[in-house]
């Protein structure tokens, strides 16, 4: 990254390395848990054929009428509530 020592607004250190590493660490198994869901619903959000475009929009207008309505907020409410984020001091 050339010019980064002469930016007055970059600034990064060995230690801040060391807590960029551990975050990393932690937060490694809930993006890719998060990644794979959002790569396997793109098939349902992006479909690839007319019927298939037609049969999402289908159900998403049906969606509020049928019994198992709470199944997307609950899976939704699932992944962000996976992980325990640590309270860092500012």
């Amino acid at each position: 990254m050339p010019g980064r020592r002469d930016a007055p607004d970059f600034y990064f250190d060995s230690i801040s390395q060391v807590h960029l590493t551990r975050y990393e660490e932690q937060m490694r198994g809930y993006v890719r848990e998060c990644q794979k869901q959002g790569q396997e619903g793109g098939v349902y959000f992006v479909p690839q054929s007319q019927a298939r475009i037609w049969l999402r929009n289908l159900m998403c207008r049906t969606l509020p009428y049928m019994p198992w309505k709470g199944l997307v907020v609950k899976m939704a409410m699932q992944a962000g509530n996976a992980i325990m984020l640590k309270d860092y001091a500012v």
